[in-house]
């Protein structure tokens, strides 16, 4: 049912907002986590959803607030485009690719992409080129749960910036 979902969407924005961090553009409590800033996903959707009962359409506030989210990934990845596997409870568990972050990252970015300024813009694809650059290498690999996640976030990648190879190796 439209109208429920767009509520639910609508009525998780301003949890949203209120853990957002505008002096680092991350989200969540510490410690961080590259999974905290997964809620640019349903931001961008909240920001691309042309309803009437959705007043974060198109809202100039929101777009700043998923740019700079985006920006604080690019600003964690380190040289392979791989971030810290934290855990809240604060134990750690290597450098990795984090499939569900690259997958709601490249989501958001299809839908605000056009949208961002040209210096986020930049610095997104920037980090997301780099990040998806790493994961088409696990493509070639066997059929698992985080392989195929990255299958998932490599062929939309693949279709936002054009990559047939990366769109052939994640079918």
């Amino acid at each position: 049912p439209r109208k429920f979902l767009i509520d639910s969407l609508v009525d998780g924005v301003p949890a949203a907002l209120k853990a957002y961090h505008p002096d680092t553009g991350r989200f969540g409590s510490e410690p961080w986590l590259c999974g905290d800033q997964n809620v640019i996903f349903p931001l961008a959707v909240a920001w691309a959803t042309e309803h009437p009962d959705n007043s974060y359409y198109h809202s100039e506030e929101l777009l700043k607030v998923i740019a700079g989210g985006g920006e604080a990934l690019v600003d964690a990845q380190d040289e392979k485009g791989m971030w810290r596997f934290d855990k809240k409870d604060k134990s750690y568990w290597g450098q990795i690719h984090m499939p569900w972050t690259y997958s709601r990252w490249i989501r958001a970015y299809a839908l605000v992409k056009d949208a961002l300024p040209a210096a986020s813009r930049e610095k997104w694809e920037k980090g997301l080129l780099l990040g998806f650059t790493g994961i088409r290498r696990y493509a070639d690999g066997g059929v698992h749960n985080i392989p195929t996640h990255h299958a998932m976030g490599l062929y939309i990648a693949g279709t936002v910036f054009d990559n047939q190879d990366w769109r052939d190796a994640a079918s």
